[in-house]
């Protein structure tokens, strides 16, 4: 699954979220292991993943290479 997001887009932040918590799942990876990868807190991380926080490309880009690795 790949999430992408063009700069003229409206993010839905829940289901960003929604779908990054899935890939991660997908991949057996922990919520806290993949924060640590893209330098940011677990509590962080979940908030984005539950949509309490919005998303930017920013944010995906680093979310994206820590489920990469």
């Amino acid at each position: 699954m790949e999430i992408k997001l063009k700069s003229t887009e409206t993010v839905d932040n829940v289901r960003t979220g929604q779908q990054v918590r899935e890939l991660r799942e997908q991949k057996g990876l922990t919520l806290r292991a993949v924060a640590i990868k893209a330098e940011m807190s677990p509590t962080y991380l979940s908030d984005l993943e539950l949509g309490r926080r919005k998303w930017s490309p920013a944010l995906l880009e680093k979310i994206g290479a820590a489920l990469a690795d």
